[in-house]
Order: C-alpha cells, then structure tokens, then sequence
C-alpha cells in the first residue's frame, strides 16, 4: 500500500497537526507501508525534496499565506503527477488550496481527510467557500474526527456522518525523568496554575487571568507566544498581578514536562470552537495533573472527563474558572484522585498505538472498497 499524505505544513515546523502528521507518517512507514508527504516550505518560494525520519517529503514553494493556509503554486501540477502512483490520498482539512487543487486535480482518486477543526473566525471568506467545503468533504470516503463531540456538534460533520469515525489524536509525552527538577519548578512557584498554547484571541487567556485576580494564594504560569501576549501582560499588570502572572515564553519540551508535573492544574479557557481538541489538556493529564477547560461541543471535553479527570466549565466565565481553580488548589485528595483518573483515561483511550491501528485499518477498508 502508498499513502500521499498532504498537510499545511510538516515538522521541523512547530503546531499541532505537525505533531500528528509526524506521528502518524513516521509510525505507518514503520509498519511497512510506503508514505510520502507534501507539504508547504515555511517561508520561501523554494521547493525542494527532502527525507525526515525516512519518510520523503515534497516541501513546495510558498507564494503566500492567508489566514494561515499556504498557497503553493507547485501543487497542481504536483498532484496530477503522483497521485496516481499511490493507492489513498490523505488530506488534513482545513487546507482550502490543497482541497480545491484536490477537486482540480484527483477527484477520480481514493482519498480521505482528517477533519481538524470547522473554520470559525473569518465568516465572509467561509461564506464563499462553504459550497467548496461540501464538495471537498463528499469528494472523500471517509473523514476522520478527532472526537465524537466534534462529529455531534460540527455544521460540516453532521451533514455527512455516514463516513465519520471518530480516531483520537494521541498524547505523546517523554517519561519525566528527573524529578528534582519538577520539585525546583514547585519550589519556585509553589501552588500554581498552568497555560500553555499560543497567545491568539480564542484561546480566551484574559479570564483566567481575571480568575487568577480572585484568588489570594494561587500563581499563574503562561507558556506560550503570540500577537496577543502585550495585552495579556497589560491586564495583568492592571490588575496588579505582576508578581503572580509570568509569561515564560515557549518553554521547551524538555522543560514543559517537569511545569505540566509541578503544577496543581492546567487551564485551558477557550472561549472558540477553534479549540478543536485540546493536545496539551491530554499532555497533563499524562503526568497525573488535573485540568480545567470550558465547553464548546469540541474535542476539549471529551478529553476532559467532568468531575473525572477535572472539570468542564462555561467559556468565558472567570469566576467559573476561578472557583474550581480553588477547589483544585485547596483540596490535595481531591487533586491527586483528579490526577490519578487522568493519567489512566491518557494511558486507556489515547495512546499512539491505538491511533495508528484504527487509522491503518480505515486505510485497508478503502483499499479493499
């Protein structure tokens, strides 16, 4: 069996749908099938071949970017090559030059798509590429969800949840090794809370800055960049709160492990169906943290078992988050019971092995189609 695999963007490029691309590529050709990736080359009009952990990779030249998704004028081209050496094209939406050059292009070929998120933010560009979105989507015999919410709650997925199957994204995590540095972060800190995730708008980091301004005894610790991270620093420092708020910056995953372990909770207070799953809420749970994330019918709070693994709250509401940041702090039964379901719910439903099965076994039922 080939795969071709097409995403935005391929790791060393930091992101989430990176990670996942990486994992799923890198795990399938060790189970010996043939997988080739194309991708966009971040930052130039380059393009260019290359192999990353013997996976090949097509990175084609980028003439431009919008709203995050790469235009790249090789792929046409690309695909009415190669697509008919292979026996499934795997799509990543959303990605709308790869879906309308797929459409353009390899309509006739097998393919499925991994269904990330809806698009939520930019209505007016939605509104003209809605009709596009269902061609794609019925162009595809199979979609894969990241959860069963998002196929429930999805304008998109419901309409065809005849060819939906939900396949968790996994949590992939290094073993915490030195637990002296885990205790250096919790001296320094002492009872803290934990965000990590890029400083953008629907990631909804000022209520739990306000959250933390309701409480005497509690830090924050912010692990991330991004065009918003002035005006959260801003608010911070109105409410007085520099001494508690500390932007870090990106701290590396070598160092994040030991913060995810230190903390006494990770809050992840999206306010967007933008938030489609929720990588670091499973990346916690792993290293026995409770979390706390809000509700938006999104993977989040099928990761995030309420009153299991931690709890679900409103989106932005600050006094919700503030009361269980409270109640998560102040009982230390209560946090190591939260923490101990969490890592068993990372360990049962989210490891990398079940991914890759289910996910090759939707590839062989394709082929055999």
């Amino acid at each position: 069996m080939k795969v071709l695999f097409v995403t935005k963007f391929y790791p060393p490029v930091e992101g989430g749908i990176e990670r996942y691309s990486h994992a799923l590529c890198t795990a399938v050709r060790e189970r010996g099938i043939e997988v080739e990736v194309v991708a966009a080359a971040q930052g130039t009009r380059a393009s260019c071949t290359e192999e990353i952990d013997g996976v090949k990779v097509y990175r084609l030249g980028l003439l431009a970017t919008v709203r995050r998704a790469p235009v790249t004028p090789g792929l046409p081209s690309l695909l009415r090559e190669i697509v008919p050496q292979f026996d499934i094209v795997h799509h990543n939406f959303p990605n709308p030059w790869a879906e309308i050059c797929h459409l353009a292009t390899s309509r006739g070929a097998k393919s499925l798509v991994t269904y990330h998120s809806d698009i939520y933010r930019q209505k007016m560009l939605l509104n003209l590429y809605r009709p596009w979105i269902h061609k794609f989507l019925e162009a595809n015999s199979a979609i894969i969800a990241t959860s069963p919410n998002y196929i429930d709650s999805s304008p998109f997925l419901t309409r065809y949840r005849d060819r939906c199957h939900s396949i968790p994204l996994p949590v992939i995590v290094a073993p915490l090794g030195d637990e002296a540095a885990t205790a250096e972060i919790r001296a320094r800190y002492g009872n803290f809370a934990l965000f990590v995730g890029r400083l953008v708008y629907y990631k909804g980091l000022q209520f739990l800055i306000e959250a933390i301004g309701a409480l005497d005894e509690v830090q924050l610790v912010v692990s991330g960049q991004g065009p918003m991270e002035n005006k959260f620093r801003g608010l911070a420092r109105r409410l007085g709160l520099e001494d508690r708020v500390h932007f870090l910056g990106m701290i590396d995953d070598d160092q994040l492990k030991h913060f995810y372990a230190a903390s006494s909770c990770l809050v992840l207070p999206s306010i967007f169906r933008s938030e489609a799953f929720g990588m670091v809420l499973g990346e916690a749970m792993a290293y026995g943290t409770p979390v706390i994330s809000t509700e938006l019918g999104t993977g989040t709070s099928y990761i995030n078992e309420h009153g299991v693994t931690g709890f679900v709250v409103p989106p932005a509401d600050s006094d919700a988050l503030a009361d269980k940041i409270a109640l998560i702090c102040g009982d230390e039964m209560l946090r190591a019971e939260l923490g101990a379901n969490a890592c068993k719910r990372v360990e049962g439903e989210f490891d990398q092995k079940r991914m890759i099965d289910k996910t090759l076994a939707l590839y062989e039922d394709l082929v055999a189609r």
